[in-house]
């Protein structure tokens, strides 16, 4: 062995977590953006609402559209009732559908009253 070169090896014994990291670099919590934040950032540029009724759940753009008007664009698709459903914007329930405008990143949900058939 005399004679030949010793490489030294690089991040073994020196903190644990080879080159490029340095004692404790592991150990701290970096803050994290909230993907969700993100998500709903996107949509509201691009000015969706999110439609829930029954099991069916979407997200379009219908920005400035009222809840009546997006109940009636949705009827076909959703299967919508036409009367007795009830509709709520981000958990608040609206009694008049027709004066309500939605903004982009809302969720408007309908529902028809629990234990109604048809």
């Amino acid at each position: 062995m005399a004679g030949k070169k010793q490489i030294p090896a690089k991040g073994i014994g020196s903190g644990g977590g080879g080159e490029g990291f340095g004692a404790g670099d592991g150990d701290e919590k970096q803050a994290r953006k909230d993907p969700m934040a993100v998500v709903k950032k996107n949509e509201q540029a691009l000015g969706k609402v999110n439609v829930v009724y029954g099991a069916h759940d979407l997200d379009m753009e219908l920005e400035g559209l009222t809840v009546a008007e997006i109940q009636l664009a949705l009827k076909d698709l959703l299967n919508i009732d036409e009367g007795n459903v009830e509709a709520y914007v981000d958990g608040q329930l609206i009694p008049n559908k027709g004066e309500v405008k939605v903004k982009s990143g809302q969720r408007v949900e309908f529902m028809k009253e629990a234990g109604r058939k048809g």
